[in-house]
């Protein structure tokens, strides 16, 4: 699988609930083309697509670890990969939570997240985010 170009359509922003849980107040939207899938995956390469995470979205910026938790260039690529968890997408496919968590990563590197940065987080959500892919 193979994602491009991505973009957001600004910065996060959002209220604290409690704890570590966040709620957007302005919806956030990530673009993407995808060059290459799996077969039998419900996107198409060569498309572009859009999600939009809504206003009111609840979220823990990707359970992203203490030391890195904070509102910083991940912060897009955090809020998107915790609503594609969140809902399955796409379409609860069983490559999902490889899209995901690509997705992730390549958000974070058009945010210019730091490679170690990037590559820790994305690691991270490969190896531990099983449990909350299938919860």
């Amino acid at each position: 699988m193979k994602i491009d170009d991505v973009s957001f359509s600004g910065p996060v922003e959002v209220k604290q609930v409690r704890g570590v849980i966040f709620e957007m107040t302005t919806p956030l939207v990530c673009a993407f083309t995808l060059s290459d899938t799996p077969a039998g995956f419900p996107l198409r390469p060569g498309n572009r697509y859009r999600i939009t995470v809504p206003e009111g979205f609840r979220h823990d910026f990707a359970s992203t670890p203490w030391p890195l938790r904070k509102i910083g260039r991940h912060a897009s690529a955090d809020v998107v990969h915790d609503w594609c968890y969140e809902n399955r997408w796409p379409e609860d496919s069983a490559d999902g939570k490889a899209f995901a968590d690509l997705l992730f990563l390549e958000g974070m590197k058009a945010t210019k997240v730091d490679r170690w940065k990037r590559n820790l987080m994305y690691l991270a959500v490969v190896v531990f985010g099983g449990r909350a892919w299938r919860t």
